[in-house]
């Protein structure tokens, strides 16, 4: 058998058994992905709301944890200090979901109808997916 042959083929057979270990080692690694913090919304739409019958907005957004290690809802913010949200755990293992209900409250005097549009930041322990950004959005308006 050539020289030249001879060479290509044990080059080749060191290619196949890199590659071999490489399939192997990627099998073999388990991918530890932590916490993961999602949404089931980005916006919820509240429709609309008469301030003469009611002066609270009400919704609720469910976040959930799709990681592998525990998730910590370290705080939320409102872009309002007429709007609170209220989770109904603060740890969520895998799999688990916390409702994060959210209250609009609105002042007596507020009877011009208008386009109200608050959101709620959720700060967790997922480096990659903190914050999360949900819009609450309504029409507030009266009814005669």
């Amino acid at each position: 058998m050539p020289k030249a042959l001879k060479t290509n083929m044990r080059s080749s057979a060191n290619l196949l058994l890199l590659l071999l270990l490489l399939t192997l080692a990627a099998s073999c690694h388990h991918e530890v992905r932590g916490p993961e913090a999602g949404v089931d919304s980005t916006e919820v739409d509240l429709g609309t709301v008469y301030v003469n019958e009611t002066l609270v907005a009400e919704g609720a957004v469910t976040l959930t944890n799709r990681g592998d290690a525990d998730l910590h809802i370290q705080r939320i913010e409102t872009s309002c200090l007429c709007t609170t949200a209220s989770p109904s755990a603060d740890t969520l293992s895998a799999g688990a979901t916390s409702v994060i209900r959210v209250r609009i409250k609105f002042e007596p005097y507020d009877t011009i109808p208008h386009d109200v549009y608050r959101t709620v930041d959720i700060y967790t322990n997922d480096s990659l997916h903190s914050p999360l950004s949900v819009g609450f959005k309504l029409k507030a308006d009266i009814k005669h």
